[in-house]
């Protein structure tokens, strides 16, 4: 169970190199995801609450469960969320969470476990996605792209050639009709070309030919 086993203090202290990168964690952004991952589905999704636990939203956290609450805000050596996490006992009968994940929750507690926006009053099927999945780019309206300027055969390569520029590369330089036929045939047969099929691809390449 979640909330189980004896209340211990423990002193924790945030690794800068492992959450320092993150200035001010937000409950949304940050924690949401991690507990979603490995606590949800026991605490909250579905109907299941286990020790009469809730981690969905920061007040549940708040509230607790039988054990009292999980999380509270400032204190993360009294927020048992967090004592249960770094223990290991939780998730129960999986793998403890990654370091950086546990040291990312202790500095939200520490910080007053913000949220970025007042919580929702009561929790639907509306809410399984946060403002914050929704900004995942699989969930954006298809558009169809500018491609940058320059002469290109095709807009993909324009694309990858603004890509190339912002890291100071560039294309390498274009292969002879000799090198793209051996290409082709070793990809496709596994053998070189004959000599009679090198003959046959002496045209202008398609850029030549512009």
């Amino acid at each position: 169970m979640f909330l189980r086993g004896v209340s211990i203090a423990i002193c924790f202290s945030v690794s800068a190199a492992v959450a320092g990168d993150i200035a001010t964690p937000l409950f949304e952004k940050d924690i949401r995801p991690i507990l979603k991952t490995h606590c949800f589905h026991c605490h909250g999704e579905e109907g299941e609450m286990k020790s009469d636990l809730d981690v969905r939203l920061v007040r549940f956290l708040k509230k607790g469960g039988k054990s009292g609450p999980a999380v509270i805000p400032g204190d993360p050596g009294k927020s048992h969320l967090l004592e249960m996490l770094s223990s290991g006992d939780m998730p129960e009968g999986k793998p403890k969470l990654p370091e950086a994940d546990i040291a990312l929750i202790e500095k939200w507690i520490q910080q007053g476990a913000k949220t970025a926006r007042p919580e929702p009053e009561k929790l639907g099927p509306e809410h399984l996605f946060t403002e914050e999945d929704r900004q995942w780019w699989s969930f954006q309206p298809i558009k169809k792209p500018t491609p940058p300027a320059g002469d290109f055969l095709n807009a993909i390569d324009a694309f990858i050639a603004a890509k190339q520029k912002e890291k100071g590369l560039s294309f390498s330089a274009e292969a002879d009709h000799r090198t793209l036929i051996r290409r082709v045939t070793f990809d496709l047969t596994g053998m070189p070309p004959k000599p009679e099929d090198c003959l046959l691809y002496t045209s202008p390449s398609p850029r030549d030919r512009g």
